[in-house]
């Protein structure tokens, strides 16, 4: 897990946290203000770490062997990584932080809600982001829910227009699919769309990329895009970005998985994150699955060729 560059998040956060650990099954180390690793009964060396950052609650957890230097294991590892059928409890993703070569995965959590100080709640996701973590680590895909009734009844029933609203985000419902769509402040004064849906007890938005229109892009261009996408989950709070491809096309997304109960902040926190991600990946993924010489450049600049 890299270094959090935050101060000492607080005796009442560190509180809270030590004391829902304290409920889980397994070793709890303390090694750093506001961090802890946990080592859970029958789970291997990869242990995962819990951390307070800056108001936020974070699970990480590093994929054992996986350390993308090269353009075969580029490829190899971001795609799987990428993988969209992976669908966690927790909203767990991998990330690949700016400047390194171990990809990780990681859950987030703010801190906010007067409902997140009571150790109990904090505890059941603790234990469902490290299992998830473990799992997505492992190649496992599971969409298992581990969310008590009163709870996930709250995101099931929500009205995404009248939340979004009291958010100050715009939003419409499609009378054809039901789905509700944000509009979000994209690049140059332009808008891009979200997509806002419940499903298994979460609310999922969704932000689709355009990244190579009708063109084929090469092997060398569709490693980049794999590369820059996990580089963008790795910097942006809550994102996770996806990708699928299919002759020889790339279809991209960031995505946010909210898990119950959804409140005005959190869905505040998920909206402005999709928008800035998608502002700092947009262009920069269209250029990369477009030109092969440029593809080149961004690998190995980035230590992956």
């Amino acid at each position: 897990m890299g270094s959090f560059a935050s101060p000492s998040p607080g005796p009442r956060a560190e509180e809270w946290v030590g004391e829902c650990l304290e409920r889980l099954d397994g070793r709890v180390t303390r090694v750093g203000p506001g961090q802890w690793r946990l080592a859970r009964p029958g789970e291997d060396k990869a242990r995962a770490t819990v951390a307070v950052d800056r108001g936020w609650l974070v699970v990480e957890r590093p994929v054992p062997g996986c350390r993308i230097t090269r353009l075969p294991r580029t490829t190899r590892w971001s795609w799987r990584l990428l993988d969209p059928g992976v669908s966690l409890a927790s909203g767990a993703r991998a990330v690949l932080p700016p400047g390194e070569t171990d990809a990780r995965i990681r859950a987030e959590r703010p801190m906010v809600s007067p409902r997140h100080d009571d150790p109990e709640v904090l505890a059941r996701w603790i234990g469902t982001a490290c299992a998830g973590a473990a799992s997505y680590a492992g190649g496992a895909r599971t969409t298992a829910m581990n969310i008590d009734a009163d709870e996930s009844c709250g995101t099931n029933r929500v009205d995404i227009p009248e939340l979004c609203e009291l958010a100050g985000w715009s939003a419409t419902v499609r009378s054809a699919s039901g789905e509700a769509v944000v509009a979000l402040p994209a690049r140059d004064g332009d808008v891009c769309h979200a997509t806002a849906t419940t499903g298994d007890g979460a609310l999922n938005l969704h932000v689709a990329l355009g990244v190579a229109g009708d063109a084929e892009t090469t092997p060398l261009c569709q490693a980049a895009v794999a590369l820059a996408l996990l580089r963008a989950a790795g910097s942006v709070r809550l994102v996770r970005s996806t990708a699928t491809r299919h002759d020889g096309h790339i279809a991209a997304a960031l995505e946010v998985r909210l898990q119950p109960p959804v409140g005005i902040e959190t869905l505040n926190h998920a909206l402005s994150a999709l928008a800035f991600a998608h502002q700092q990946i947009a262009s920069e993924l269209e250029a990369l699955a477009g030109d092969d010489s440029l593809a080149g450049a961004y690998l190995a600049l980035q230590g992956a060729r």
